[in-house]
């Protein structure tokens, strides 16, 4: 099973850490993938769940891509992933849909009260899920992913 750090959390949410880089590095060095939320305004790239906050470049996220799951947070974050080799990252789009694809075909779950078996479960301990219940499942995003292990 594929264990994704929400915004680089991994034993909790820490608003005030999330979606910068040395917080994802962190993740990912912990032996995580990581979910990350991507603004693009006027061509610039922000990370940030809310809103735009955190500026980053193309080079940093490109060194990362094997081990991100891109949220795009705007239709902008979209086409901009499409021109600049969008086969290189995995990214999607959501709102509240109950699923969606992946740019590389995986389906991304919005939380549910059951596991959705091949799909990657989003916050999980939302619905009390337990290990068991998503032993089906393609992956875990968690704020908590270190409880999947």
């Amino acid at each position: 099973m594929i264990l994704i750090s929400h915004r680089g959390n991994t034993n909790g949410p820490n608003p005030e850490l999330e979606n910068t880089l040395e917080y994802i590095n962190s993740a990912i060095g912990a032996g995580y993938e990581c979910e990350i939320d991507l603004w693009v305004n006027d061509g610039t790239l922000f990370l940030g769940h809310d809103a735009p906050i955190h500026s980053i470049d193309l080079e940093q996220i490109r060194k990362l891509a094997g081990h991100l799951y891109i949220h795009a947070k705007n239709a902008d974050a979209v086409e901009y992933l499409i021109k600049h080799d969008w086969y290189g990252y995995n990214f999607f789009m959501h709102d509240k849909d109950p699923y969606v694809l992946t740019s590389r075909g995986e389906a991304w779950c919005y939380p549910s009260k059951m596991a959705i078996p091949y799909g990657i479960n989003l916050m999980p301990e939302w619905n009390n899920l337990t290990k068991q219940d998503l032993k089906d499942c393609y992956g875990v995003c968690s704020d908590y992913i270190g409880r999947y292990k």
